[in-house]
């Protein structure tokens, strides 16, 4: 059962008292906003004293206490008795819970604190920004992370005082709590400065921490570009099946793998996405549901078949409701399917381990780290050099070209013509010299 006592603990001729609450497992203590003559404290029973011969206005201010005391004891255990489930019965709950007390029932919001400032983000700062549903999740999921973070750390901090030690504090505990991968940790700490550069304009004082600090992106091991190549394409293909999900996973991996398209928009994919110009070619239309960029797709015989098979409308999508309810039954197919296929050729990949345990990077059969995301890594890498690159990004909805090339991997593409060139030119240089 929960209980409070009061106390003092100083030895100053008016010292605050203190309020102690207890519950199972639980025992806070925090300042209340009374003070009281030493000499009035029964320090023995925990309570004021009983004293006589006093002023009018010592008395008026002793009562007042009295009264205080009782009422915030009652605030509290009730406060407590009301509690749901999400609330999180700690030292700030007890110094949020005093403070409303002694306000009339309002909690004063200090948008210098770091807290706060996240709350003011989300509610006047994000809906600012142009931007999808999807990615403005992003940016609230980091958050989520900052204020998890922050409880365990049982620290209230003021944005100014978040600085690089900070940082890497909280680099840690997204490294061994929330136990991510360092290419992860650095994405969301990217996001994590831009919500805080966003305050330097609206009055808020950030720590420089925000401008100048570096993170590594170093990893264990580079990651393979984990694309399908032409003979493994011709495999699915020709695979045939009567297992219904199998079935069904061939064509859209298939459709992923010829349309270079996110699930999430492989998720939007229906009938009405299906266009047919006047010399009879087909083309799907839409805005992709990370970027909201139309992209147009031209619709080659493989696909095509597959869009008759359902009287041109797309396949099934396994009965499911949601994108994350598809997106979680996909990608174990995939992986089973090109298990069933002998696609085994060994990449170098992150691969997701089960649920309490870190991601790692090394060598798997590609069968046990494909995903669906892979398929616009096919699709991008299979016409690298078969279509104009411009061509290949209009339909990935890439804006820059530099992006692009980390897609496919090929940072360096260039160096071989860079080479060429400056080759060439010493040569014909030397070649005059020696004639001259």
């Amino acid at each position: 059962m929960a209980s409070i006592k009061y106390f003092i603990h100083s030895k100053k001729e008016k010292p605050a008292i203190l309020l102690r609450f207890r519950h199972t497992g639980i025992d806070l203590t925090k300042k209340t906003r009374e003070f009281i003559n030493i000499e009035w404290w029964d320090d023995k029973k925990k309570t004021i004293k009983k004293v006589r011969s006093l002023s009018k206005e010592d008395k008026t201010h002793l009562d007042k206490v009295k009264d205080n005391l009782e009422k915030l004891n009652r605030h509290i255990l009730n406060k407590f008795s009301l509690r749901s489930d999400e609330n999180i019965i700690n030292g700030k709950w007890l110094e949020d819970e005093i403070e409303i007390f002694y306000n009339g029932g309002k909690k004063t919001v200090n948008k210098n604190y770091l807290v706060n400032y996240t709350d003011y983000f989300i509610k006047r700062i994000l809906p600012t920004f142009d931007i999808s549903e999807r990615t403005a999740g992003k940016y609230k999921l980091i958050i989520k992370y900052l204020l998890q973070f922050l409880e365990k750390e049982n620290r209230n901090i003021k944005i100014q005082n978040f600085d690089e030690d900070c940082f890497y504090k909280f680099i840690n505990y997204l490294e061994n709590d929330k136990l991510m991968n360092k290419t992860t940790v650095n994405r969301n700490i990217g996001v994590l400065k831009t919500i805080l550069k966003k305050g330097v304009g609206r009055g808020f004082k950030i720590n420089q921490s925000v401008f100048t600090l570096k993170l590594s992106d170093k990893r264990a091991k580079i990651e393979d570009n984990a694309s399908l190549r032409e003979d493994e394409i011709t495999k699915i293909y020709n695979y045939k099946t009567l297992e219904p999900e199998m079935v069904l996973t061939r064509e859209w991996l298939l459709i992923g793998i010829f349309t270079g398209q996110r699930i999430s928009d492989l998720y939007k994919f229906n009938k009405n996405n299906l266009i047919q110009d006047d010399n009879g070619h087909y083309s799907i239309k839409v805005y992709q549901y990370k970027t909201n960029h139309l992209v147009d797709i031209h619709v080659n015989k493989i696909i095509l078949k597959i869009l008759k098979k359902y009287n041109y409308d797309f396949p099934p999508k396994y009965n499911v409701k949601t994108l994350q309810s598809f997106e979680r039954k996909l990608n174990p197919l995939l992986k089973k399917l090109l298990e069933k296929l002998n696609i085994d050729r060994v990449v170098t990949k992150c691969k997701r381990t089960k649920q309490g345990e870190k991601n790692i990077i090394g060598d798997f059969p590609i069968y046990e780290v494909y995903s669906s995301h892979d398929n616009r890594r096919t699709f991008a890498t299979y016409f690298e050099g078969k279509l104009e690159r411009s061509l290949i990004m209009q339909v990935t909805g890439h804006k820059k070209e530099s992006s692009y090339l980390k897609y496919v991997g090929k940072i360096d593409v260039n160096k071989d013509k860079i080479r060429a060139v400056f080759d060439e030119t010493f040569n014909t240089i030397t070649q005059q010299t020696a004639n001259s």
